[in-house]
């Protein structure tokens, strides 16, 4: 379970003698709790935040703000999908502990003669496990969230422990910074607000002064500009063959010109996003001075470096690594490069507040990781990968030891090991030549999911709601639904 806390004042105080960076870190402490700052960007690798387009950084904003704050260089979702992940790092629990799962499915009890929007229902975050905004709640935080993404709409149990739950269809960074800087014009510390952008996710339409920034982009040929025009039938006809649910490609492929493209579009974004994220940060720190702000990611997005696109389907690292960054005053600046899992946010935020950590979260408090204090044994880090839908037969489990990564899909029986040190893409499996590490790594493998298996809060059945109206072109237009 979760490693004894280390309270706020005991962590401030160790980063003023601890010699992470080399550079003096002063302390200040009011009798008041600071305000804490949770955003999370949708669909954003980690590779990201160190990355050039034409010569010109990506994410100029989250980049210097990883630079004078604790970046855990190393952080993995414990899903790739959106709503459990995002679950999971809520409550710092697995996904098959809090059993949030899917999207929007049918479940096989339903008639399906009846009214198609009847027949679609989604999973429900039970109100009994015991939530970051639920824990912060009963101490005394007023807790807001701004909200984009239409999985974790209020509907499917995600506004628990909010006493203001905003949710924004489908909209934009800059909407989404406006809104979140309006929430807290009155709001007193001690507040907790939590954020979720929904760029980069595509459709990747970043505004036109932010592709002029990188310059003109390779004009696709006339045959990718006719596949991106209809970019959800080109997406899904590539995910229905992947996922083997069609022996042939009924769209055609994009050439070298339309994927270049896409990229790009999706680098846009990103940009796009780091200036709103910086936006916000700065006006939360001139009102919140000693506010602490954690950035970082639901999952990452894959550009066919398995021969696919998006996210959801797989468990590889493209997916599976994003940003996590802490930043706030007394923090001393450090590179973390030990795996650390969404889980632990949680936790690590509860223990930099004074509050008492809950028995039951399965995420660790790092504030000793992170001041260097106390010894950790190396944890494995794990991912999993269950689709969008019941149906989509997509089942991956992933465990990471901060040197070797097994990669497990259980769907086609296939087992990869991969040095990330030396294979950060994952394109040379060492599974033939290495079988001592596969049996190693398939027993903590094994360990997580029975200790999952046997875990007090596990849920056995999950709350059911059905969806409202509207719900359904807002997962289309995301590329949720055919």
């Amino acid at each position: 379970m979760t490693d004894n806390k280390l309270s706020r004042r005991a962590f401030l105080a160790a980063t003023t003698t601890t010699a992470l960076t080399g550079a003096a870190c002063s302390l200040f402490i009011k009798p008041t709790s600071p305000g804490v700052v949770f955003i999370v960007i949708d669909t954003l690798r980690a590779d990201r935040l160190d990355a050039k387009l034409h010569n010109l950084p990506v994410m100029p904003g989250l980049h210097a703000l990883a630079d004078n704050a604790v970046c855990c260089a190393e952080a993995y979702v414990q899903e790739t999908f959106t709503k459990p992940s995002v679950a999971s790092m809520l409550t710092s629990l697995y996904p098959e502990v809090h059993g949030v799962r899917f999207g929007i499915f049918t479940p096989g009890d339903i008639d399906k003669s009846k009214d198609p929007q009847s027949m679609l229902h989604v999973d429900v975050l039970s109100r009994e496990l015991p939530s970051l905004p639920t824990v912060l709640r009963q101490h005394g935080y007023a807790t807001i969230g701004v909200q984009t993404n239409m999985q974790l709409h209020a509907h499917s149990g995600f506004a628990n422990g909010f006493d203001q739950y905003h949710y924004l269809d489908n909209v934009s960074a800059d909407v989404v910074s406006r809104k979140a800087i309006s929430a807290i014009e009155r709001v007193k510390e001690p507040f907790f607000l939590y954020i979720h952008y929904l760029d980069p996710h595509c459709p990747y339409t970043p505004p036109k002064e932010i592709i002029h920034t990188f310059g003109v982009p390779e004009k696709p040929s006339d045959k990718d500009l006719e596949l991106l025009q209809n970019y959800n039938e080109y997406y899904w006809d590539l995910v229905r063959h992947g996922l083997g649910l069609s022996e042939e490609r009924a769209i055609g492929r994009l050439g070298r010109k339309g994927r270049n493209f896409l990229k790009f579009m999706y680098d846009g974004e990103a940009r796009f996003t780091d200036s709103e994220v910086a936006g916000l940060i700065a006006s939360v720190r001139k009102r919140f001075p000693r506010s602490l702000i954690v950035v970082t990611s639901d999952h990452g997005e894959e550009f066919w470096e398995h021969g696919s696109i998006g996210h959801t389907k797989t468990a590889y690292r493209e997916l599976a690594h994003v940003p996590l960054i802490f930043a706030a005053p007394g923090l001393a600046a450090a590179n973390i490069n030990a795996p650390v899992e969404s889980i632990d946010i949680t936790p690590t935020i509860a223990a930099y507040l004074d509050i008492p950590l809950e028995s039951g979260w399965q995420g660790r408090n790092l504030i000793p990781l992170f001041t260097g204090t106390g010894r950790r044994k190396q944890k494995c880090v794990y991912t999993s990968a269950f689709g969008m839908q019941p149906w989509d037969k997509v089942k991956w489990r992933a465990v990471y030891d901060g040197e070797h990564r097994l990669v497990k899909n259980f769907s086609q029986m296939k087992t990869e090991l991969f040095n990330i040190a030396n294979d950060p893409y994952e394109k040379k499996s060492l599974a033939e030549k290495e079988p001592g590490r596969i049996e190693e790594l398939t027993k903590a493998l094994d360990a997580i999911i029975e200790a999952n298996e046997r875990h007090p809060l596990k849920q056995e059945t999950v709350e059911k709601a059905r969806v409202e109206e509207g719900t359904i072109e807002s997962l289309k237009a995301l590329g949720y639904l055919q």
